[in-house]
């Protein structure tokens, strides 16, 4: 097995720059020397890409770390008429944030967060610190007065200060984006992808052609202009993608399209983020909880395989954590009060960053605490301001255990792997092979036509098919047992996710070990204090037959940030001897499509 290789000891030490490609008959010529004997595949040419609906992680497979650039694109509109100073006067223009949207609440729904709040806050004033000494809280009132009497202080030398972006060019990639003013109707600003999946609307730029072309132009440009490589040689080069545990099957095919027979790449394959993150955690197996700016995902990943029973996803994240903080840092008077995070990139990276920086699980700290933050507007002198918070930061952060705070953001769903719908481009997926084996199973080979059912066989086989189904809990639906909160039930917590993950486990022993050993990854696992608190909410619900002293929650693995755990294992897998034979070419992806994928993924695909 892969996932055995890598875990032997000292392999990771002992990876060098150039690995060995195994050679086969399926091999393209650019694989084997005139000699015919097997070429070896460079670590610096093989690069490896994770979308998610913030950051862009990408890089060289050599690479300690990842780039990281925010995953978006500006396009200039065209076709409308301009003003006297060029720019667009008529039409719609798009500027999608960085942040999910914040929902319109009505008076129930802010009564309700309002009372979370106060039960939560109450609900730490009777917890204990680690010295024993009771916690307290700030009335709201003392801590709107301290912010209400704050003024900027103006910075004219910072290195924040940012600049307009003086440029003729049709399309702007990247942190580029930010030096776009607020006001300007010039260019349409887009985030290909939103809470795990492409970001599918009705506006402009929402189609899947249309999230497939910025995604094009996104990665050819940090190819070109990041990693300083002609897209003309990428022939020369391969390229591993990180896709969710929850992917969607119909968009598998467009990605190896588009990297393949668009950008060209010599070969590609794709894997999934949670068996990608064992690897880059040195594990063989762990309960994969994935905290990412827009979703939280949970599987369980053994030997490099992802249990597909296992995989939980719901649709709130980091991004949510940090419009819930801006909710309550409202509540006690935030002293930038020109904030808009959804009109204004700037501002809403300000809110991430403030976030990043205060919020927490630690229950020793409590009382007032002031925290600075700058202010960054195009053009203009950097301004400081210093807010105020208390018990905000960390009431915040228990949403992620208190999900009914998610309302901020509007409704929640949780997910869980569905059927395969099958492809018509397939024409040996599971539906065709499910029919035929039904009529051969009936009757023989000779006598399909004349064949009669037996009694109760055609009951028998819609039952099977129903209860596969069901169990698979598709995202239209599914049965209640699996749980949907479209279906009725209460959107889950982060400790209720991992349960019903470790839940869908087939054995009692592959269960046991799941409960063991926890890992943690993204962006939103490197808040302050979460695996401590996470173990003891787990340790309180574990079944008695399961438990082990410790539970082993895991973050920050082989001391590598929790952001980065899933790209680097991309990256180590790669270049394994034993996933050369994963690598799908350009010329039969031209030839073969989508059945490629039934052969060569390193996940069941059916």
């Amino acid at each position: 097995m892969i996932m055995k290789e890598w875990a032997a000891p000292g392999l990771h030490e002992k990876m060098e720059d150039t690995l060995p490609v195994r050679h086969n008959a399926t091999n393209t010529a650019n694989e084997a020397d005139s000699t015919g004997e097997p070429t070896h595949l460079s670590a610096s040419s093989i690069l490896v890409f994770q979308p998610g609906s913030r950051f862009l992680r990408f890089g060289r497979a050599l690479d300690a770390t990842p780039q990281v650039m925010l995953h978006c694109l500006a396009r200039r509109r065209k076709g409308t008429k301009r003003d006297v100073q060029g720019t667009p006067s008529g039409g719609s223009s798009v500027r999608e944030s960085s942040l999910p949207p914040l929902a319109n609440l009505d008076g129930d729904q802010f009564q309700s967060l309002a009372d979370s709040r106060i039960r939560l806050a109450h609900a730490l004033e009777r917890t204990l610190q680690s010295t024993g000494v009771k916690r307290y809280s700030v009335p709201l009132k003392h801590l709107r007065e301290i912010n209400d009497r704050v003024k900027p202080e103006v910075l004219p030398d910072s290195p924040d200060a940012i600049k307009t972006l003086m440029s003729q060019q049709d399309v702007i990639v990247g942190d580029e984006v930010l030096q776009i003013p607020n006001h300007s109707r010039e260019y349409n600003i887009h985030f290909p992808f939103k809470s795990g999946d492409v970001n599918r609307h009705s506006g402009i730029g929402g189609s899947q052609s249309a999230i497939l072309m910025d995604l094009k132009a996104i990665w050819s440009h940090v190819i070109k202009y990041r990693l300083h490589i002609p897209l003309s040689d990428l022939a020369a080069y391969r390229a591993v993608l990180v896709i969710p545990a929850l992917y969607q099957r119909s968009l598998i095919k467009h990605y190896l399209s588009l990297m393949l027979l668009e950008l060209g790449f010599g070969g590609c394959f794709v894997i999934q983020d949670h068996v990608a993150a064992t690897f880059g955690a040195g594990l063989g197996f762990a309960c994969v909880v994935d905290i990412g700016d827009q979703k939280t995902s949970v599987s369980c990943v053994e030997d490099g395989i992802s249990q597909p029973d296992s995989r939980v996803q719901i649709n709130y994240g980091s991004g949510d954590i940090t419009q819930i903080l801006y909710f309550f840092l409202r509540s006690i008077g935030f002293p930038y009060k020109a904030c808009k995070p959804d009109l204004n990139l700037l501002d809403a990276e300000l809110l991430q960053k403030l976030k990043e920086d205060v919020t927490h699980l630690d229950l020793d700290q409590c009382g007032i605490t002031e925290w600075p933050f700058n202010v960054r507007a195009l053009d203009k002198p950097v301004n400081q301001y210093k807010v105020s918070m208390a018990d905000e930061p960390i009431i915040a952060s228990l949403a992620l255990f208190n999900p009914e705070l998610f309302e901020v953001t509007g409704s929640k769903r949780v997910q869980m792997m569905g059927k395969d719908p099958g492809d018509p481009e397939d024409p040996h997926d599971h539906i065709y092979l499910n029919e035929t084996s039904r009529k051969y199973t009936k009757a023989g080979p000779a006598d399909v036509a004349d064949s009669t059912d037996p009694p109760g066989m055609e009951d028998d086989l819609e039952i099977v098919a129903d209860v596969v189904e069901s169990g698979q809990n598709g995202r239209s639906g599914g049965s209640k047992s699996q749980g949907s909160a479209s279906n009725g039930e209460s959107v889950l917590s982060l400790d209720q996710a991992i349960l019903r993950s470790i839940e869908g486990c087939e054995s009692e022993d592959m269960k046991r070990k799941m409960y063991g050993c926890i890992l943690l990854v993204g962006g939103g696992s490197k808040l302050k204090g979460l695996d401590s608190y996470l173990r003891g909410k787990l340790a309180l619900q574990i079944p008695m037959q399961y438990r082990t002293d410790p539970v082993d929650i895991i973050v920050n693995a082989k001391d590598l940030c929790s952001a980065m755990t899933t790209w680097k294992g991309a990256a180590i897998l790669a270049c394994l001897e034993t996933a050369q034979e994963l690598w799908i070419t350009a010329p039969e992806w031209a030839k073969t499509g989508q059945k490629l994928l039934r052969e060569r993924a390193p996940f069941p695909w059916a």
